[in-house]
């Protein structure tokens, strides 16, 4: 919306905007995420500051034993038991871990909010994971015959305004058609849902519709309708890729017991689809989710973990 913020470093999935400079570099969010990746590395998880308190007793006790010694035996054994019982590791090791898990983490792009989050982490008992551009390649595959001259010209000229990558596969595949492209009216993108806008006095939309129904045994495609004046024109059939990498992360994740799900703004057949694919169960697989209502899945699971930009 006009006024609105945008962070440096932003992803722009939607339609061109004007932006105005209005901050520095170091005032970026990135900038900012940075110094509180660095402040993390220097905060406390709780588990740290129990093992210091541990140590503190821990210390106490050895320092009573060795005066103990000292006055019942000899300096040297005070001495020794002082030596073997140092609680240097103790107190070291723990910090050292914490810190050197967040840098590796911010080397491959994992940037902690604080130290506490290192210990959450080891409580996750669910992960829900993205499909499109996660789960898959995110570079669909226009499939079955191409669209008419008229049909074509609508879909470049809405979907050539967005940069999701169900848009720039539907444009990809029909650049080559060249065809004219009308000027579109009143243009918006709607997160999970679609774009629309006014063509020549006609209202046009594109999006996933729940009542589409895939061909026999093509579970798999993901379906979306062309609307004009809210009545469906042509049924837009693409198919996407999962990833290589997708399928050892999620035989890794079953192997350490955690619960996996999938939230998905597609059609409910697809994500199955997907879900399948992978050795999931295809009751956690949702679809027709906005990105509003997989975050309200996620906060009601309790100790779980989200995976992917939807």
């Amino acid at each position: 919306a006009p006024g609105s913020l945008v962070s440096a470093g932003a992803r722009n999935e939607s339609a061109p905007l004007t932006l105005r400079l209005t901050k520095d570099a170091s005032e970026s969010r990135l900038s900012l995420l940075l110094e509180k990746a660095r402040r993390a590395q220097e905060g406390r998880p709780s588990w740290s500051r129990r093992s210091d308190r541990v140590a503190r007793i821990y210390v106490l006790t050895m320092l009573v034993a060795s005066a103990f010694l000292f006055l019942f035996f000899d300096l040297e054994r005070a001495l020794a038991l002082l030596v073997v019982t140092c609680p240097c590791a103790l107190a070291l090791a723990t910090p050292l871990s914490a810190a050197r898990a967040m840098a590796k983490g911010a080397s491959q792009g994992i940037f902690f909010r604080s130290a506490e989050a290192l210990e959450k982490v080891l409580s996750i008992r669910e992960v829900s994971l993205d499909k499109t551009g996660t789960l898959t390649l995110g570079s669909f595959e226009w499939e079955g015959p191409l669209p008419s001259p008229e049909f074509a010209s609508i879909l470049l000229a809405l979907e050539s305004r967005s940069l999701h990558p169900i848009a720039r596969s539907i444009v990809r595949a029909l650049a080559p058609l060249n065809p004219p492209l009308p000027e579109v009216l009143d243009f918006q993108e709607l997160r999970g849902k679609g774009v629309q806008g006014v063509i020549q006095g006609h209202f046009w939309e594109i999006g996933t519709s729940p009542t589409s129904t895939p061909p026999p045994n093509e579970d798999s495609r993901t379906l979306l309708e062309l609307r004009r004046d809210g009545a469906a024109q042509m049924t837009i059939q693409l198919r996407d890729q999962i990833r290589e990498e997708a399928k050892t992360t999620v035989t890794f994740l079953k192997q350490r017991g955690l619960k996996i799900s999938i939230l998905s703004g597609d059609r409910v057949g697809t994500v199955q689809a997907c879900a399948k694919e992978l050795g999931l169960n295809p009751d956690l697989a949702f679809g027709h989710l906005n990105p509003e209502e997989k975050a309200a899945r996620v906060q009601t699971n309790g100790r779980s973990l989200m995976v992917g930009d939807g």
